[in-house]
């Protein structure tokens, strides 16, 4: 979010309803629930749709829902055949899998650094202890990423 509205988009986050304080204090300037009645809580916004959409979360068809007609899906849930919805009212679609960047992670990290970029970090653990981290991220529910130190 905070990327995007730092090129000047107009951000709406579909959330929890826990975690809409936090989309907004983001940068979000819409935020709607990720469930039922998503595409219309847009629409009242947009009516003709979302010129794209990013779904990071996998709500997949319901997003797409919410991209005008000859807009743009991405999504980068890969793992899940489902997230990229069948083709609709010409929308661009696809997945993309993030692949490392030194270059970019360095420059994400400067701006982090120097306090332009919020991280959300719920749990901090040594390497050792990566199973206890897969095994929270399985459980689900954390406000954050899991940072594993050496």
């Amino acid at each position: 979010m905070q990327l995007a509205r730092g090129r000047g988009a107009r951000v709406v986050a579909a959330v929890r309803e826990r975690d809409a304080s936090e989309a907004r204090r983001l940068g979000a300037e819409m935020v709607v629930d990720t469930g039922t009645g998503l595409e219309a809580a847009v629409r009242r916004e947009w009516p003709d749709g979302a010129d794209a959409c990013l779904d990071t979360a996998g709500l997949g068809a319901s997003a797409l829902d919410c991209v005008r007609d000859g807009g743009a899906f991405v999504t980068s849930v890969t793992f899940d055949p489902r997230a990229v919805p069948d083709a609709a009212r010409e929308i661009s679609r696809q997945s993309v899998a993030l692949q490392p960047d030194a270059d970019a992670t360095a420059e994400l990290a400067d701006r982090a650094a120097n306090g332009e970029l919020t991280l959300r970090v719920a749990e901090t653990l040594p390497l050792e202890r990566f199973r206890d981290a897969y095994t929270r991220l399985e459980r689900g529910g954390l406000h954050g990423k899991i940072v594993l130190t050496f």
